[in-house]
């Protein structure tokens, strides 16, 4: 009895050992194969070599289990005959004709096991169960693979329903009950120790192929990685020397991309980055050309292009800078405007290593930039179009939304502003000068026409505001039909409460709320305090506040005492300049704001001059 267990127990240990030594050679082996193109030679000669191999295996296992001299390990061998064939079943990416090769190996095996009891009802009952398996196998083999569950019910059913199914003498052996559950036990050892064998060594390959992507692509662009082009372009460098093919490159850099993030907030300016990288790796698949895309710096990227000439890689960087140009990208909430400056070089010659190459892309891209961006440089000269130049001061009118963060974002008001365009900036700036009163109310009147403005607010300088006859000019704008319903009046200075208390009934008969800028709020607190019953609301500077207070705590109390005074006379609180997310979750976290403006809740739409 004690021999007998040792015995077991051995054959056991040795199933084990086969298995995995099996499983993984076949594997790795299977995998090197379906690499190869299926329609070379040497592809094809693998995928017959490796599926063959297994196979031959099976059968030198099938050929001792029958050996006399052998009687103990006759089941143990007939078990690794069964799952062998079995196994190379699952194997991925075979077509119908190799999966039907070896559907007809393991049936023609499985056959011989019967002899010549193909009568019996055992037999017909496995024939149903193994064609039902080949069809499921066929349709679902890459689900069952690496899922320990899936795999070893699958092998293990057409195992078990084979062992209890064969005739009760087989090749010599007569198959008692202890004889069948010897094997199907053996077939189990396998079927298990394979499935959480290949389990856990796809688990390890897939987090070293993480591992592997991680350190050759840019998480955020899904570009390679800058550690990926130091480590190809030097041998792509290399090799185009040798073999005396044209090596071309294309730095690539985002014109104000630090004015972006600063703006709209570093969210933003990662969408603008992923978008970009986006239509860069659009254009060098249109192209169909053999180029690279990497991100080799935080705005920068660089096309490494083989075999093309420079004449070849500047119709790629054309379409690759006007591709970006030409479109607003959308990020979050926004669609921003944006430009690129390229640097284009070819290998001569006299680069001795690969730097030198780079170094003069680099140069050519720094010319770009210096042409005032939006450029390509190719040879040093400028190849792209470049902006025009303007000698007369460009100036546009916009609308910007005051929003209650409360309420979704509802609007409150569309305040009207004047933006002065920067040539040398590329950029709009806000002029915070008030305009006259007449070429703001026409503006108004178009943007009312255009979009119904229930309310809207301007700007009067303090000498406007003190005129008697502006309030009755005001009303009899109000009154015309593409004006808007409600007015709020803005003022760039505090006014005194005397003036204030000279012309506000004039305002307010025609309903015209006075909301005067707070630029300082604990510098002007005494005057702002005596102003307060005198106004309808008070525009509060986020950049004074953030002045004012050296620490959030000290922020947020000082504002509710502000608050607390301001409801005692139905003042509303707006918050201005709010540029970015960061501005945005300071008001609304810390100082507790409600109505608000600012280019983190409404972009205007200004015209692109780039």
């Amino acid at each position: 009895m004690l021999y007998a267990f040792l015995l077991y127990t051995a054959q056991a240990v040795m199933m084990v050992l086969f298995t995995t030594g099996f499983v993984n050679y076949q594997s790795r082996q299977w995998e090197h194969a379906i690499t190869r193109p299926r329609t070379s030679l040497r592809g094809l000669c693998w995928r017959f070599w490796v599926p063959s191999s297994a196979v031959a295996i099976a059968l030198i296992f099938y050929a001792i289990s029958s050996a006399h001299t052998l009687p103990n390990l006759a089941m143990l061998f007939n078990a690794i005959t069964v799952f062998i064939l079995t196994f190379v079943m699952f194997d991925a990416d075979t077509n119908f004709w190799e999966y039907i090769a070896r559907l007809a190996v393991l049936f023609g095996v499985g056959l011989t096991y019967y002899q010549s009891d193909f009568h019996q009802l055992s037999f017909a009952a496995m024939v149903v169960i193994f064609a039902v398996w080949v069809i499921v196998i066929w349709f679902f083999r890459g689900a069952i693979r690496y899922h320990v569950g899936r795999h070893i019910f699958a092998i293990w059913s057409i195992a078990a329903a084979f062992w209890l199914s064969v005739p009760p003498v087989v090749r010599g052996l007569t198959m008692t009950p202890l004889i069948r559950l010897e094997a199907l036990s053996f077939s189990t050892i396998a079927i298990a120790v394979s499935g959480v064998f290949l389990a856990r060594t796809h688990r390890l390959e897939l987090q070293s192929q993480a591992n592997a992507f991680q350190v050759e692509y840019d998480a955020l662009t899904q570009t390679k990685s800058f550690a990926a082009f130091e480590a190809e372009y030097p041998k792509a460098f290399t090799d185009a020397h040798q073999n005396d093919t044209p090596l071309t490159l294309i730095a690539i850099d985002i014109d104000r991309f630090k004015a972006i993030n600063d703006h709209f907030g570093h969210l933003i300016g990662n969408d603008v980055l992923t978008g970009i990288a986006n239509t860069l790796q659009n254009q060098i698949n249109d192209q169909g050309v053999n180029a690279t895309l990497y991100r080799t710096g935080g705005e920068e990227f660089t096309i490494v292009c083989l075999g093309l000439s420079s004449q070849e890689t500047l119709h790629l960087a054309r379409a690759c800078w006007q591709a970006v140009r030409s479109r607003d990208l959308p990020a979050g909430v926004y669609h921003i405007p944006c430009t690129l400056s390229c640097g284009l070089a070819e290998m001569t010659f006299a680069d001795a290593k690969a730097d030198d190459l780079f170094r003069r892309a680099d140069k050519n891209l720094y010319q770009s930039k210096q042409r005032g961006r939006d450029t390509v440089t190719l040879f040093g000269q400028a190849v792209a179009d470049m902006r025009p130049e303007r000698a007369m001061e460009t100036y546009t009118y916009f609308t910007q939304r005051v929003v209650d963060v409360k309420h979704n974002l509802n609007v409150i008001a569309n305040e009207v502003l004047l933006a002065h365009y920067r040539r040398d900036r590329d950029l709009w700036e806000t002029v915070t000068r008030p305009e006259p009163l007449q070429t703001q109310m026409t503006f108004m009147q178009e943007a009312a026409r255009m979009n119904t403005k229930e309310r809207m607010s301007i700007y009067l300088s303090a000498e406007e505001f003190a005129q008697p006859e502006i309030p009755e000019t005001l009303g009899r704008f109000l009154a015309q039909p593409d004006a808007p319903k409600l007015l709020w009046v803005n003022l760039r200075r505090l006014p005194s409460a005397a003036t204030l208390k000279r012309v506000r009934h004039r305002y307010e008969k025609y309903d015209i709320r006075i909301i005067p800028d707070v630029l300082h709020l604990q510098q002007d607190a005494a005057q702002v305090a005596e102003i307060l019953p005198l106004v309808d609301g008070l525009n509060i500077s986020l950049n004074g506040l953030r002045e004012a207070f050296s620490d959030n705590t000290e922020a947020e109390a000082a504002m509710v005492a502000w608050y607390q005074r301001c409801r005692r006379f139905e003042v509303d609180v707006i918050f201005n300049q709010i540029e970015n997310s960061v501005d945005a979750d300071y008001v609304r976290h810390v100082l507790k704001g409600r109505f608000v403006q600012g280019y983190a809740f409404d972009q205007p739409e200004l015209p692109r001059l780039g």
